[in-house]
């Protein structure tokens, strides 16, 4: 049985969003980096992997573009193979936009090319590094302090998605600010 989100977001355009995926693995999960250009079209880091082999705890691969603001989620693989749960989408409140999709895509790349498999997601963070390096997020402390926030929140939906599993009852997905 699944539990599953019948809910739909509106996404604002020139935006950034770190997608989070429960992996069904106590304290382990999957981000993707979203970046909504001005005119609403999406590029997604990284591509949903459909890989029934297991890789990692966050996985990664090039860029995938939709033509528009998505109304319903990307269902991500897990690396066990069966379908990740969505839990959320976090909005980088501190992103002060312009960002085009062709530095998006260079700073993406670029982090994901020199990925490892690892616990945690560093081709996210050093993305979001560069991007605040940039002067694209104005953050006044460390990325790391984000990340630990994203993992806070994402530990809290992972128990009321299990709640909501028990009582089988419909999962509301979050969408918060950090």
């Amino acid at each position: 049985m699944e539990t599953l989100s019948t809910q739909s977001f509106k996404f604002d355009c020139d935006a950034l969003y770190i997608e989070t995926h429960s992996l069904h693995q106590e304290g382990k999960y999957q981000w993707a980096l979203i970046f909504i250009d001005a005119t609403g079209a999406v590029t997604r880091l990284p591509i949903p992997k459909v890989s029934s082999r297991p890789t990692s705890r966050h996985a990664s691969g090039p860029t995938h573009r939709e033509s528009h603001v998505p109304a319903v989620p990307i269902q991500s693989q897990s690396p066990r193979g069966g379908p990740s749960q969505l839990l959320g989408y976090c909005k980088i409140g501190a992103y002060v936009g312009g960002l085009g999709r062709s530095e998006f895509e260079e700073v993406g790349n670029a982090a994901l090319s020199g990925a490892k498999d690892s616990v945690r997601p560093l081709w996210l963070l050093q993305v979001l590094v560069t991007l605040q390096e940039r002067g694209r997020i104005l953050w006044d402390g460390p990325v790391t302090a984000v990340e630990g926030r994203v993992l806070e929140i994402n530990r809290e939906a992972d128990i009321r998605w299990l709640q909501a599993f028990l009582r089988s009852a419909p999962y509301r997905t979050y969408m918060t600010t950090v």
